[in-house]
């Protein structure tokens, strides 16, 4: 468990940058958000391969993107114009749960984008991913529960312009 709250697996802040293209980042649990990966604070991730599987989280049980910004705005390569962008790889199998004491939250099972983050979807395939609730209740309410592949949230922008999100619940 990451004892910071975010990143189980890596994390990203404060302007920071991360090109994954290969590996894997598997079996992770964040007790916040970001089971595998979280990339926050202005910082960045640019993902054309590796496989991000079977990773826990309240908030974006694979990758968890919060005030993630672009690496170079004005770039002429398109990959720096965005907070994530996601141009391979595969994001499986990852979960999102509700925490009881934070207000019952479970967004993004595959991938949470919040907090006005940019991102865009180019390729790759995101798969199998769940938020769950497990039947869970607070004060008498149900659990929020949205977006079992990708969840967008808190004027966030998302450009999906390739890739396959499929099996998601």
């Amino acid at each position: 468990i990451s004892l910071g709250g975010s990143g189980g697996g890596i994390a990203i802040f404060g302007e920071g940058r991360i090109e994954m293209d290969g590996g894997y980042v598997v079996n992770n649990t964040a007790d916040t958000a970001g089971g595998g990966i979280a990339v926050h604070d202005s910082s960045s991730m640019y993902l054309t391969g590796g496989n991000i599987k079977n990773n826990q989280a309240h908030m974006g049980g694979g990758i968890s993107l919060n005030a993630a910004k672009a690496f170079n705005p004005n770039s002429t390569k398109e990959e720096e114009r965005y907070g994530i962008y996601l141009n391979g790889g595969n994001v499986l199998e990852n979960i999102a749960t509700p925490d009881i004491s934070r207000g019952s939250v479970a967004y993004g099972g595959g991938i949470c984008i919040s907090a006005q983050s940019t991102a865009k979807i180019n390729n790759g395939l995101i798969k199998d991913n769940i938020v769950s609730t497990d039947g869970t209740t607070a004060s008498g309410y149900a659990v929020n529960q949205e977006g079992g592949g990708v969840a967008v949230c808190e004027g966030s922008e998302v450009t999906f312009a390739g890739g396959t999100i499929e099996g998601n619940q």
